[in-house]
């Protein structure tokens, strides 16, 4: 797909028919779920976080591949949780989450940490612990593992990277 739509119907059809943007192995990323990620960099770059860091307001083709290997890059990381047996529960990302907001200390309430997820990517807690947090998880028990295996501290980078490159990931959407 080269033109990307976003509009309201656009959206409904997308969440109702699953109309994929990309492919890896037998798991698709909805169009609806790059919709979702490409809304948060959005929002995030309107913000004056992105201000602060000097980062372009437009979203631009290559910025919108970034955001698709997001969803891409996490479908990859529960691949291979699943094939390794690691498991990361929704009590473990709330548990994780938690001590998040406790790191934050005292001067940080939850309510202003809510509102920052929803000022800065238009997020709740509970997108911030999908998107952010179980990765994340996933990803660090992962790389641990191949550490032990390895004692290469990059092993399983590169491992996700080169998965990343197999002929059965396919990006449907084309941005130019």
């Amino acid at each position: 797909f080269v033109r990307q739509w976003n509009d309201p119907t656009t959206r409904r059809i997308a969440a109702w028919t699953h109309i994929p943007a990309a492919r890896i192995g037998s798991h698709f990323v909805s169009y609806a779920e790059y919709l979702k990620h490409e809304d948060a960099m959005r929002r995030f770059l309107s913000g004056p976080a992105a201000r602060e860091q000097n980062r372009p307001k437009e979203i631009t083709a290559n910025v919108r591949e970034t955001i698709l290997q997001r969803p891409l890059r996490i479908a990859a990381v529960e691949e291979f949780a699943s094939a390794r047996g690691v498991i990361i529960t929704p009590l473990d990302a709330d548990r994780a989450y938690r001590d998040l907001i406790a790191q934050a200390g005292t001067s940080t309430t939850p309510g202003e940490i809510r509102q920052f997820l929803l000022d800065q990517f238009g997020w709740s807690e509970d997108d911030f612990k999908t998107y952010v947090i179980r990765p994340s998880m996933i990803e660090d028990a992962l790389s641990k593992k191949a550490l032990d295996a390895t004692k290469d501290p990059q092993a399983f980078e590169k491992e996700l990277e080169e998965r990343l490159k197999k002929t059965d990931v396919k990006r449907y959407l084309r941005f130019s």
